[in-house]
C-alpha cells in the first residue's frame, strides 16, 4: 500500500481525552446559564470542545439573542496565534443543514405516540471533505454577518460548524487520521477570524485567518491509566456529551448519541450453511 504523507507539514494540537470531562465539570458549574443551549443543533458539543481547548468555560452564553458563546482568552494557550490578538472570542454555532435530525425528531415524536420506529432507514453518501466544506460556505458567510451585528467590540469573530455523519460523511473520516490537509481554502467573503469544524464524533479542524491555514485539533489522547477509567469510551465526545446532558437536560433527546453495529457476513453465513 502506498504510504500516505498528506499530513506532512500540518499543524497538530492535542489535548488529553480527560480534558473533556474537566470541561463538562466547568460547564455544569454555570448552572442556569446553560438553559439556552440548543441540543439538536449540537451547541452542547461546541461548548464542551471550546471549553476544553480554550481552558475555561464561556463567560457569556446566548439566552436573549446575543452571540452563542463569548470566551475570555488566555494568550498563554496554544491557540493564541489561531485566534489572533483579541482578548475575547465570540462564537456562532452552526450545524450543516441536512435531513437526519428532522427524521430523528419525527421518530422521537412517533415513539412518544406509541408507534414502533424499528426498521426505519437513513442513508448518506460519502463525499470529499473539501466538497462538504464548500457546501457550508453560505452558512459560514451568514455566521460572519450575524457576528458583525452581535459580537461585542474588541472580540474576534468565529464560527463552529458541526457535521453530523448521518447527513454528511467524508471519505477522509474513514480513511485518514488527520483531516486538516484535505480542507479547502477559505474565500474572502467568509469574514471570520476562525472556522472550527467538528466532524462528529472524532475529528476537529480549525481554519485561522491569522495563520491562513488549517490545524488539526486532537482530543482523544490517552494516558496509560485512562484505560481503566470510564473515559476510555469508543467516543470520548459522546461520553462527555451524555454526562453533560444528564445534568443540565435530563431526558433530553440527543441526535448525536448513536452507535454502529454490523450483522454477520451474509456470504460467510451462506457458506457455513452449505457446509
Amino acid at each position: 500500500m502506498e504510504e500516505d504523507d498528506s499530513a506532512v507539514g500540518t499543524r497538530f494540537i492535542a489535548i488529553q481525552a480527560r480534558s473533556l470531562n474537566a470541561a463538562v465539570d466547568q460547564l455544569i458549574s454555570l448552572g442556569g446559564q446553560l438553559d439556552g443551549i440548543k441540543v439538536n443543533s449540537g451547541e452542547h458539543l461546541a461548548a464542551i470542545l471550546l471549553t476544553a481547548f480554550l481552558g475555561r468555560p464561556p463567560s457569556e452564553i446566548d439566552n436573549d439573542g446575543g452571540v452563542d458563546f463569548l470566551f475570555d482568552l488566555d494568550h498563554k494557550s496554544g491557540l493564541s496565534d489561531i485566534l489572533g490578538n483579541a482578548t475575547r472570542a465570540a462564537f456562532e454555532v452552526k450545524s450543516l443543514k441536512g435531513g437526519y435530525r428532522r427524521a430523528h425528531a419525527i421518530m422521537e415524536r412517533d415513539e412518544q405516540r406509541g408507534m414502533n420506529t424499528v426498521g426505519r432507514e437513513t442513508s448518506v453518501v460519502f463525499q470529499l471533505a473539501r466538497d462538504i466544506v464548500l457546501s457550508a460556505f453560505p452558512q459560514l458567510t451568514a455566521a460572519g454577518q450575524q457576528l458583525n451585528r452581535k459580537a461585542p467590540l474588541g472580540s474576534s469573530r468565529n464560527a463552529f460548524l458541526i457535521v453530523h455523519p448521518f447527513e454528511y460523511i467524508s471519505v477522509e473520516q474513514a480513511t485518514r487520521d488527520v483531516m486538516a490537509p484535505h480542507m479547502p481554502s477559505m474565500p474572502a467573503e467568509v469574514v471570520l477570524d476562525s472556522v472550527w469544524i467538528l466532524w462528529f464524533p472524532d475529528h476537529l479542524t480549525v481554519w485561522s485567518r491569522a495563520t491562513s491555514d488549517w490545524t488539526e485539533l486532537f482530543f482523544r489522547a490517552f494516558r496509560e491509566d485512562d484505560f481503566d477509567s470510564e473515559i476510555a469510551d469508543p467516543s470520548v465526545l459522546q461520553a462527555a456529551s451524555s454526562r453533560l446532558l444528564s445534568r443540565i437536560r435530563p431526558g433530553a433527546s440527543d441526535p448525536y448519541l448513536f452507535g454502529f453495529s454490523a450483522g454477520p457476513d451474509e456470504a460467510a453465513s451462506d457458506q457455513t450453511n452449505k457446509e
